[in-house]
């Protein structure tokens, strides 16, 4: 298995939820871990969160759609750790409702955050990684991905489009020395759920997660602490966790 004591690993969307529970958890496995987030009093209390579990890490405030801000993620990493061994790209919004709704802010967010966020960093991180012929970058997708519903289409096409690009991307580096994992999640007890902003749908996930007996945070965290402590040479590409009674 691999060893994450010392290494260095970048968590989008640390301030809450999984983020935050995989940025302790790296944390407390002895990873150094630069924690990305836009609500500044939560970034503010990681450092010492990590901390008590005797790791070390670095909270960023920023909003991830801000491609500077991102590419300077990076950068900090460099300067204080001289490189990133891990890249997680966690942060995602899940704004769902009818396409006749036209929510066309909603969707362009979704569009922002759930994939062009994640091609800055993944952009940022690989050339070295690909110098050093060592990484793992993992992306969090959903099951939405594999299954779309009404009210869904435009997340769906998101993190759809995130698979993709991460099966490209690991194909491409296969015989370089960096693995890429999609690392599709199906229902979740996050506070994801709690931010649609259409009130039938917010209410309709929420007595699916109830029928699903929903996944905890944990987990989807020891789900995703599995995947990167597999040994070097093992690359799972794709990989979905779901409620035992979830069937789609």
């Amino acid at each position: 298995m691999t060893d994450l004591s010392g290494s260095v690993a970048i968590v989008s969307g640390a301030g809450g939820g999984l983020g935050r529970a995989l940025a302790i958890a790296l944390g407390a496995a002895g990873a150094n871990v630069i924690g990305v987030g836009r609500r500044a009093r939560h970034i503010e209390t990681l450092e010492a969160e990590v901390a008590s579990v005797g790791g070390r890490a670095i909270g960023f405030c920023a909003d991830v759609r801000d491609e500077d801000s991102m590419r300077e993620v990076v950068n900090i990493a460099l300067r204080e750790f001289g490189r990133v061994d891990i890249l997680i790209n966690n942060a995602a919004v899940m704004y769902l409702a009818p396409m006749a709704d036209v929510e066309i802010d909603d969707w362009q967010e979704m569009v922002d955050v759930n994939l062009k966020a994640p091609l800055t960093l993944m952009g940022a991180v690989l050339p070295g990684m690909l110098e050093r012929r060592v990484g793992h970058i993992l992306n969090v997708s959903s099951i939405s991905a594999r299954k779309v519903g009404p009210g869904v289409s435009v997340y769906s096409a998101t993190k759809g489009a995130l698979d993709i690009v991460s099966e490209g991307l690991r194909q491409e580096v296969a015989a370089k020395g960096v693995r890429v994992t999609s690392f599709q999640l199906g229902a979740v007890a996050t506070e994801l759920n709690n931010k649609i902003r259409n009130a039938s749908m917010r209410r309709l996930i929420k007595t699916r997660a109830t029928a699903y007996n929903a996944l905890s945070v944990d987990d989807a965290v020891n789900g995703i602490m599995h995947v990167l402590r597999l040994p070097p040479g093992v690359n799972m590409g794709s990989a979905f966790l779901v409620p035992a009674d979830q069937a789609g």
